[in-house]
């Protein structure tokens, strides 16, 4: 189940409990677009999970970035090459390019990084899919870098971002429907087993929560004044970062899992710490005490 589908579900439940009918949305399963493919080999699912989970210890920070922080990353992301720029994109890519600093300064060996950035089809299908539809229907837009570069630039790394996500239009999205689906995702394997085999890069996973309103679900008594992340967490799980609107919903914070090592080199890079908070208290807004 991935992100869309969990909204969905929980505005379902929080509408059902309170007995309202305008909350219970009428569900619209993905199956009939893209139906199981049982000729899926399992070294598929085996590649993406060696992308995505690393051994060594490991730990998880919330970072919060404030709407002046936004503002300073967007001025300094901004360029011809990227007329729109999204606070999502921005922090996404400016933790990135700080993360690398800090495995460069580890003495990390890893010379290629690889930014993995989980996409909602849903709206990028022609016709758009109601974001009701269950499914796992996401992609991960891919953006890489030569950690070995001397200067590592935002405006860079955004642009690199940019690209990838433009990249996954509808036109792709036929393409991994019906047979011409399963060579898609073949080709898309055997592509990660070489990337992985040859450069073995350091992957950054990230999703994003932000506009889900999931601080809008309400069971019966009262929406939450704060909504973060918590389980889903072992000490493989490293390099996963979870971004979230703040509760005023001007800033992001953003949920770390790193390194135990890069984490605090992290913590003390000057460059960092100047643009967000570590941790701090939950603003609620006055209307709601």
């Amino acid at each position: 189940m991935d992100l869309g589908s969990f909204i969905t579900f929980m505005k379902c439940w929080a509408g059902i409990t309170k007995g309202s009918t305008e909350t219970v949305f009428s569900v619209y399963n993905a199956t009939s677009l893209f139906p199981p493919c049982e000729r899926l080999p399992m070294e598929f699912f085996s590649s993406r999970q060696s992308l995505l989970v690393k051994e060594g210890k490991c730990v998880m920070k919330r970072f919060v970035f404030n709407a002046a922080a936004i503002s300073t990353l967007k001025e300094r992301a901004k360029s011809q090459r990227v007329p729109y720029l999204s606070k999502v994109s921005v922090v996404s890519c400016f933790i990135w390019k700080s993360a690398m600093v800090s495995g460069r300064t580890s003495n990390s060996s890893k010379r290629l990084s690889l930014l993995l950035q989980a996409v909602n089809m849903r709206p990028r299908m022609v016709p758009p899919l109601t974001p009701c539809t269950i499914g796992n229907i996401f992609w991960f837009a891919s953006a890489q870098c030569d950690v070995s570069e001397r200067e590592i630039g935002l405006q860079d790394l955004v642009s690199r971002l940019n690209e990838a996500i433009s990249q996954l239009d509808s036109r792709f999205l036929q393409k991994l429907r019906g047979d011409e689906g399963l060579l898609t995702l073949r080709k898309h394997l055997q592509e990660v087993k070489e990337k992985h085999s040859k450069e073995k890069p350091e992957t950054y996973t990230f999703t994003s929560w932000c506009n889900s309103n999931l601080n809008k679900v309400d069971f019966g008594w009262g929406e939450p004044v704060w909504v973060c992340f918590v389980g889903w967490f072992r000490s493989g799980s490293r390099n996963v970062v979870i971004i979230n609107d703040t509760t005023l919903g001007d800033g992001v914070e953003a949920w770390v899992a790193m390194n135990e090592k890069e984490m605090a080199i992290l913590e003390q890079d000057p460059e960092f710490l100047a643009l967000t908070s570590l941790n701090p208290s939950i603003n609620i807004p006055i209307a709601r005490l």
